[in-house]
Formats: structure tokens, sequence, C-alpha cells
């Protein structure tokens, strides 16, 4: 009891010397602290952003027009449907299959010994470098942005998932034998609300992979292909 008391009072000390070391700022919610701080960043790029050639920078008031003159002509919204797309239907199709893959993983260890190394490979792989070959399966269409984009979300979410089995505790794995639960309700009554927290890390990640590998896949068929077919023009 002594030691908690006094762990107790230490931590009350250092929460007021921290109050004494930033003065009042310890009482203001931290939601205003974060918007003054966006608003100074704003206004310093504001500030600065008008000096720099247009070619390698702009400022917050300059792309506002130019986002308003996209939305009043529609082009902003079609690009905006057009990248939608293929990001829903790669990343929920990931979702379906990522995250049973990852709760067997998990769950079985044969399956585990079998499939994991596959897995944790694809996750290290630079997915990035298929998108050609993805060209030559699917062509240049709806298809290949899809897949792009469930490559980058799938392991993510089933890494995750696998490991947030792994660290299920096992008294839970345990109550469910005890009441004769199959490996079916066990996995789907248990696990799965005990592994919801890492599953959604790796949706985070996954949203954060997906970003990135669309506009890869973008500046790589710009590049790969559209020169290409110019300097074919050309020699003709």
């Amino acid at each position: 009891m002594v030691d908690i008391t006094s762990q107790d009072m230490t931590v009350n000390r250092a929460d007021a010397a921290g109050s004494r070391r930033f003065g009042g700022l310890s009482g203001v919610p931290s939601w205003i602290i974060t918007t003054a701080a966006v608003v100074l960043v704003l206004l310093l790029w504001q500030y600065f952003g008008r000096n720099v050639n247009p070619v390698f920078g702009s400022y917050p008031t300059a792309i506002a027009e130019a986002a308003w003159d996209l939305t009043r002509s529609g082009e902003l919204g079609s690009a905006l449907l057009e990248s939608i797309k293929p990001f829903l239907v790669g990343f929920v199709v990931s979702l379906v299959i990522g995250i049973p893959l990852g709760l067997l993983l998990g769950r079985f260890r044969i399956f585990e010994a079998a499939v994991g190394l596959f897995v944790t490979g694809g996750y290290a792989m630079p997915l990035v470098a298929l998108v050609p070959l993805l060209v030559l399966w699917l062509g240049l269409g709806f298809a290949v942005k899809a897949a792009v984009i469930f490559l980058m979300c799938i392991f993510p979410i089933a890494i995750n998932t696998w490991l947030g089995v792994k660290v299920v505790p096992k008294t839970l794995i345990e109550v469910g034998h005890a009441f004769v639960a199959p490996n079916s309700v066990i996995l789907r009554r248990i696990v799965l609300p005990a592994t919801l927290p890492y599953i959604m890390a790796g949706v985070k990640l996954s949203v954060g992979r997906s970003r990135r590998g669309g506009d890869g896949d973008r500046r790589i068929l710009h590049r790969d292909f559209r020169p290409r077919r110019h300097h074919h023009q050309l020699r003709e």
C-alpha cells in the first residue's frame, strides 16, 4: 500500500511539474492545440509558398481555387469516382479474404506451417514490380487497378489478424473447450472479437499501402507504356 501511494505521489508531482513548465496549456483541450498547429502551418505555407516557383510548389489559396474550378467543371468528381471504384473493389475483396486467412493462420498450426511463409514473403515483396505482369494478364482497365489494390491490402490485413490470434489469452480458448464448443464457434465468438484491435490496425496499414500502390500503378503505366507507344508512332 505504501509503495502504491508513493508511486501516485510521484506521478502527481511529475504532472504538476509538466503543468508549470508549459504554463496554463495543460487545461486547454487537445483539439484546440491541434487546430492551432494546423492553422499556423497553413499560414506559414501561405506566406512562404507565394515566393516559390509554381513549377515546384503552390500555396493553400491557389490549391483551393484550383479545386473549386475542377469541382465546378465536374473533372474532380469524375476523377475521384474513377479512383474510388477500383479501391473499394480491391479493398473489400482483401477484407473478405484476408481476415479469414489470418484467423486460419493463427488458429491452426498445420495451415500456418504450410501457408504462413508465402504470406510473409508476399508482404515483403515489392508488389508494384508486379504491375507490368498484371497488365499483361488483365489489360489496362479497371481490373488491373483493383488487382493492385487487392495485393497491397490483403497482406497487412492477414498478417495483423494472424498476430492478433496468437496473442489471444489461452484461458479464453480453454473456457470454450470446457463448454465443449466446436472450433468454428471458438473462432467466431472468442478469437475474432479478441482480434478486432489487430484487424483494425491491419486495415489502417492497408489503406496507406493501397494509396501508395495506386499512385505507383499510375506512374508505371504512364512511364512504361505511353512513351513506348508514342515512340513507336514516331518511328512509323
